[in-house]
């Protein structure tokens, strides 16, 4: 019999004592993110640098029939709308990706770079741990990119009506170049799954030969299991007195590297000068501002005195 971990919202009272009110409502107080079921062909690996605040840079094509990790405030709007549509999924069975190809394969005539997608970098390894991913690659018209910037620049020289038609007359007539473009992926209500692990986390319960049944959690543990705090006091190690803006820049820069000596399981995500986020336990992402690192510095400094 097959180990089930992601369940429909609907099961909640058959695998825990809870209700799917409980479930909700601890999705509700963004203390629970929720899961979906997609089936999808021709979505991309997605890096986590962002060009222009929106371009991002691909890796190879794919497809996915499995689970993926929504965000608290996806999981809010997933549990009161019909429907979700998704610029970026987080993959959390990496090991369900399957058809893996080249993007200069499937589309070998459109241009990488462009409108949509600032660049394409073709993986050197698989991914084995959860990743980003875009929805499905398709090739869209390359002709309206230049067609916006040559407005752009018409306008401000004053060329009138005439020259816009002009420019976008042109700029239709070589459509058939072609770039690349996403489609969001798309989650309906019946797609959404809890993972039973994270409830019975969040919820205090675990699993025992009787069923599920209510858990006192006490921590006897005097070892630090916190990834974030963790770096920091990789940090601190021998700099003791280093300032927190300090310790924040060589974490960050640790994680741009191509080699990581802080990050060592290369857990953080993405992170800039306000927020870090990053993989947690079972396939979780967390966020962290800048103010709660500062408030982990402070303590990790008082532990070491």
């Amino acid at each position: 019999m097959l180990k089930r971990r992601f369940y429909r919202l609907d099961e909640i009272s058959d695998v825990t004592p809870l209700t799917k009110g409980d479930l909700l409502y601890a999705v509700e107080q963004r203390q629970l993110m929720l899961f979906a079921k997609i089936n999808s062909k021709g979505l991309a690996y997605c890096y986590s640098k962002v060009i222009d605040g929106y371009k991002k840079t691909l890796g190879d094509i794919f497809d996915y029939d499995g689970v993926v990790v929504l965000s608290k405030k996806d999981s809010q709007r997933a549990s009161n709308e019909p429907k979700l549509d998704l610029d970026k999924v987080l993959i959390a069975q990496p090991e369900l990706a399957t058809n893996w190809r080249l993007v200069s394969d499937v589309f070998p005539s459109a241009k990488t770079s462009g409108f949509f997608v600032a660049n394409v970098a073709p993986l050197s390894k698989l991914p084995t741990k959860p990743f980003f991913a875009v929805g499905e690659v398709v090739e869209r018209p390359s002709g309206l990119e230049e067609a916006v910037k040559k407005e752009i620049e018409r306008d401000n020289s004053g060329e009138g009506f005439l020259g816009a038609l002009e420019v976008f007359s042109k700029a239709f007539v070589g459509m058939k170049e072609k770039q690349l473009g996403t489609v969001p992926t798309r989650v309906n209500k019946a797609d959404l799954r809890f993972d039973l692990r994270e409830v019975n986390k969040v919820f205090g319960l675990e699993t025992t030969k009787d069923g599920l049944q209510s858990q006192k959690v006490v921590d006897t543990s005097d070892v630090e299991t916190h990834p974030i705090k963790i770096m920091i006091n990789r940090v601190l190690l021998g700099n003791a007195t280093v300032d927190t803006r300090t310790i924040w820049n060589v974490i960050k820069r640790d994680h741009q590297a191509d080699t990581r000596e802080i990050d060592l399981d290369s857990l953080i995500s993405d992170m800039n000068n306000d927020e870090i986020e990053w993989f947690g336990q079972e396939n979780t992402v967390r966020t962290m501002k800048y103010k709660t690192f500062k408030n982990y510095v402070t303590t990790a400094k008082n532990n070491q005195n």
